[in-house]
């Protein structure tokens, strides 16, 4: 072939003078011109690229990326001493307790004895209301108390209750003289016996205890033979009546 003149022993060599390169680059055109010789000249030149860019990527990206920046450690001398801590700032200063006040009576206020923010003890006095209506009312009370409780008062009273008393006690008697004494005795007793069974059932409510449940059966057995008399009283008192009348 044309390329014959090429010796083999010229690759062969592993020891290169620096002095023949210059050789090699002149016969480096002839070489990529062969097929089966290009290739010595574009594997070792696409090795030596893949590197050069795979070193670049890994100085220039890679590396940066990966590379945790160590902040210099500070040092400083201890010693003993008070450690003051402070904080500034601004905002709206809520209670830990709050607690709703209601009055019982409305009107208007003339004194305040307190303001936002001060401490208060029970009892003391926070505000006051125009009693003006309220002091006359108070006078009015105690004119009608000193009325009523005047002599004159307390012998009109007392009259009046022994009127009530002699009237009370005509009619009791008037009712006797129409029903008879038994029937009225008898009626009295009824009504008195009816009010202790209803005071014991009271006290001892819907789950009475023993002693309460004797109460109520006591009151109940001193009730029911009175309660079977009485028609009987009343029979006979009739029936005496009308034989009174028939004669």
């Amino acid at each position: 072939m044309a390329s014959k003149p090429i010796s083999s022993q010229t690759f062969s060599n592993p020891v290169t003078k620096v002095e023949g390169s210059p050789s090699f680059f002149k016969r480096l055109p002839f070489l990529l011109k062969d097929p089966r010789k290009r290739w010595w000249v574009l594997v070792p030149s696409l090795i030596t690229l893949v590197v050069i860019v795979a070193g670049a990527y890994y100085e220039l990206s890679y590396l940066p990326a990966h590379t945790v920046a160590i902040a210099p450690l500070q040092t400083t001398t201890a010693y003993r001493g008070n450690l003051t801590v402070s904080a500034n700032g601004t905002g709206i200063l809520e209670p830990a307790n709050q607690v709703q006040l209601g009055f019982g009576t409305n009107g208007r206020l003339v004194t305040l004895n307190v303001k936002a923010g001060d401490q208060v003890t029970k009892g003391q006095l926070l505000a006051q209301l125009d009693n003006t209506n309220e002091l006359v009312s108070y006078s009015q009370a105690q004119r009608t108390l000193a009325n009523l409780t005047s002599p004159v008062a307390i012998a009109q009273a007392q009259n009046n209750v022994a009127t009530a008393t002699t009237t009370l006690a005509n009619a009791t008697d008037a009712l006797k003289y129409v029903i008879s004494p038994a029937v009225f005795e008898s009626e009295q007793q009824v009504l008195a016996d009816q009010q202790a069974l209803n005071d014991a059932q009271t006290a001892g409510g819907t789950s009475p205890t023993s002693d309460q449940q004797s109460a109520i059966n006591a009151a109940q057995a001193k009730l029911r033979p009175i309660r079977i008399n009485l028609p009987v009283i009343k029979s006979g008192t009739s029936n005496t009546i009308s034989r009174f009348i028939s004669r």
